[in-house]
């Protein structure tokens, strides 16, 4: 038989004996000896022993259920080995999601909860060292929950303790990284309508974006979108940590820019060509004015002065966060002009009173004391002085904005 013996450190006692192996068969005869075998044993307490047993052919060395074979299947000694545990005790664990779907996880973003399945043998204590400042003690071997609230590499140790075993206790020792993301989502754009934007992100290796509509790809980093009115953009970053991160993107859209107006006046009384303009835009910001006389302005409703009678067209230029709209118009600029004298005497010649002017006007005559001759809503033209003695008039000439030209007129029949 084989002397198995544990002694304590100074071998000055004996803390475990046993014998192992087979009864002699009779006869005097060895049924088990070291001859032809090795022997090994390890820092864990753990003996290797190689046997030549069985001589003879007998069939009695000691086996487990599960091992193979238990007979002697030759007819004299046959190889057996065995191994012998005289520690019992071991500390062993395994690192794994909640969900204990991923075994031997190590690496997870911050805050990071790890399931520790706690395989070890033996034991009354169980200490449990987290290497966060957090310690578990238990009196039974149970499995843990642990979160790692902040960023960092942990030295995670599992203690298991028994005085009354050789070893008295042992260790197992497993590493866990807790990460943060390292995320990037790009600006809040603006685009004109009708116009497409490219949204942006890094960081991750799967990308969520919702609503899903009118984007390219809502799972790319960098999906294009067209929407026809400002819209918010949700993300959802997920990283090969199993960090995510949540963002949002707004693409604002500049709606449709109506860019017009209108010129409030454009016939004037003499030394007057001045034309109010009325913005009539809709959706602008930035209005910039070409007067088509080589002048500008960026007033909203500006007030132009021309110097010369012209047929001028202006341009009006709108602008909206670079969006950009444009309105042209022809605007006849031109002076009322009213002859000083005219000569009704039937030679057809300067027969009637003829204002030169686009616009409907209304005319009235005054003699020098006062007195209305004449007068005539939208005038055309058509006086030629009846039951009126040559000499001087005053007129005056109401313009459509109501304003009043005043002047002379001198009817000469020689």
């Amino acid at each position: 038989d084989f002397y198995l013996t544990v002694l304590n450190r100074q071998a000055s006692e004996l803390l475990f004996g046993t014998y192992f192996g087979e009864n002699d068969p009779g006869g005097g005869s060895s049924g088990d000896h070291v001859d032809g075998g090795t022997s090994r044993f390890d820092k864990r307490g753990i003996v290797y022993q190689s046997v030549c047993a069985s001589c003879q052919g007998t069939n009695g060395f000691p086996t487990t259920e599960d091992s193979w074979s238990r007979n002697n299947l030759a007819g004299n000694c046959n190889n057996a080995t065995f191994k012998y545990d005289l520690a019992d005790i071991r500390a062993a664990f395994r690192t794994n999601t909640p969900e204990l779907n991923v075994p031997g996880i190590s690496t997870g973003c911050a805050p990071f909860e790890v399931f520790f399945e706690n395989f070890s043998q033996g034991g009354l204590e169980f200490v449990w060292d987290f290497g966060d400042g957090t310690q578990i003690v238990q009196t039974e071997k149970q499995d843990v929950t642990h979160v790692f609230d902040s960023i960092g590499t942990y030295r995670v140790v599992l203690t298991v303790i028994d005085a009354n075993t050789c070893s008295v206790q042992d260790s197992a020792v497993a590493f866990i990284n807790a990460t943060e993301g390292n995320f990037e989502v790009g600006d809040d754009p603006t685009i004109c309508i009708g116009e497409q934007a490219q949204l942006s992100a890094s960081g991750g290796v799967q990308y969520v974006w919702v609503p899903p509509f009118g984007l390219s790809d809502n799972t790319s980093p960098t999906p294009t979108v067209s929407p026809t009115q400002t819209t918010t953009y949700q993300l959802t970053i997920t990283d090969a940590a199993g960090c995510r991160y949540t963002d949002s993107v707004t693409v604002e859209v500049i709606g449709e820019i109506g860019a017009a107006f209108t010129s409030a006046q454009t016939v004037f009384c003499a030394d007057d060509n001045v034309v109010t303009f009325a913005n009539l835009t809709t959706n602008g910001l930035d209005f910039t004015w070409d007067f088509g006389d080589g002048t500008s302005s960026t007033e909203e409703n500006p007030i132009h002065e021309y110097e010369q009678d012209s047929v001028y067209t202006v341009t009006l230029t709108v602008e909206n966060e670079g969006c950009e709209a444009v309105y042209s118009e022809r605007v006849e600029v031109e002076q009322l002009l009213v002859p000083t004298i005219f000569t009704p005497n039937g030679d057809a010649y300067n027969q009637t009173l003829e204002i030169k002017t686009t616009e409907p006007v209304d005319l009235a005559v005054f003699d020098r004391w006062g007195k209305m001759k004449y007068s005539a809503e939208d005038y055309q033209n058509t006086w030629e002085a009846q039951n009126l003695p040559d000499g001087v008039y005053y007129l005056t000439v109401t313009l459509p904005t109501e304003e009043i030209c005043k002047g002379v007129i001198h009817i000469s029949r020689d």
